[in-house]
């Protein structure tokens, strides 16, 4: 009887099973405490998961095209008009012999932007002879852009053909394309010009300012610039 029992406690078959069996089940009490505890925040966190994923991180164009056909927006400083040949403009926009700043919007940008481009329609109405040098009649005339207060670029116009000179300032980028010049489109009786122009801003703050001006030396009626198919985009 005593080499049995000996034999018993000696024997180790089962024990495995049984350990397995104990470690299992203590596995899952605590998994079942655990999630009882924590259920309540990841329903919270899985909601708002599903939520943010439904909405872009970056809002990449945060202002549609305009074709001011409902009035000049956020843009201060110029109303807007219908323009025989061009439609609703933001314009016309009335010179002064230096050019200064005079219609404007401040620009908000989304966090997590890198750089910014504004693309718009830039019209050159009427006799802006910048061109006409040699006759001395109104040399240099022509748009001046700004951004944050400051000029970037001004042009002469010859007839809406523009010459362009770029500010030094870093980060700025600004190409222009002719659509039209020395048409008359039907704004007035002299050459009028359509440019596509397109500003870049490498890394862009938390506001910008794009302003306008235009240097010329004769009344509205007869020197004038307007803006169209303004469309302003982050990235």
């Amino acid at each position: 009887m005593l080499r049995h029992v000996q034999d018993f406690l000696r024997h180790e078959d089962g024990a495995v099973t049984v350990d397995w069996v104990v470690l299992t089940s203590a596995t899952v009490g605590l998994g079942v405490a655990t999630l009882a505890v924590v259920s309540g925040g990841i329903s919270d966190l899985s909601g708002d998961t599903a939520r943010n994923l439904g909405r872009p991180f970056i809002q990449t164009a945060f202002v549609t095209p305009d074709d001011f056909s409902n009035g000049p927006g956020g843009w201060v400083g110029a109303a807007t008009s219908f323009i025989t040949g061009f439609g609703d403009v933001l314009g016309p926009l009335e010179g002064d012999e230096t050019g200064t700043e005079q219609v404007f919007q401040v620009f908000t940008i989304p966090g997590g932007a890198l750089e910014f481009n504004a693309t718009f329609d830039l019209l050159s109405l009427d006799s802006i002879d910048g061109g006409l040098v040699d006759n001395g009649w109104g040399a240099e005339e022509g748009p001046v852009m700004y951004l944050n207060g400051q000029e970037v670029a001004r042009a002469r116009s010859q007839g809406g053909n523009l010459t362009w000179t770029y500010a030094d300032v870093e980060g700025v980028t600004i190409e222009s394309e002719v659509i039209s010049s020395n048409s008359n489109i039907g704004a007035s009786h002299w050459s009028d010009g359509i440019n596509n122009v397109n500003i870049k801003f490498d890394d862009p703050q938390e506001t910008v300012q794009v302003g306008f001006g235009l240097k010329a030396n004769q009344r509205i009626a007869d020197e004038s610039m307007g803006i169209d198919n303004f469309t302003f985009q982050a990235m």
